[in-house]
């Protein structure tokens, strides 16, 4: 929200978090790993990337800096049909 009503002080305290991933899915299947993430990058209009540990393959959606983003953002992913998705910490 860039509205003009907003100092630069608002702006500044909602930069709390360190880098925040969403994960949103995990299979054992890079292929459709694959899929999500492109689909994720386009509908969202965000940064992914896949992670694997031990032959699972994780879709993760960030970094994402803000508490307010992380939020709305994850919301939205649930939203469009990844109601597991969750904030890793």
């Amino acid at each position: 929200d860039r509205s003009p009503s907003r100092g630069l002080g608002d702006v500044y305290k909602r930069q709390v978090l360190k880098k925040q991933f969403i994960q949103v899915f995990a299979s054992k299947s890079k292929l459709q790993a694959s899929k999500i993430s492109q689909a994720l990058m386009q509908n969202h209009n965000s940064n992914t990337q896949i992670e694997e540990i031990n032959g699972i393959f994780r879709v993760l959606v960030g970094p994402i800096l803000t508490e307010q983003e992380l939020s709305r953002l994850l919301a939205a992913i649930k939203d469009s049909g990844y109601p597991k998705a969750f904030i890793r910490r």
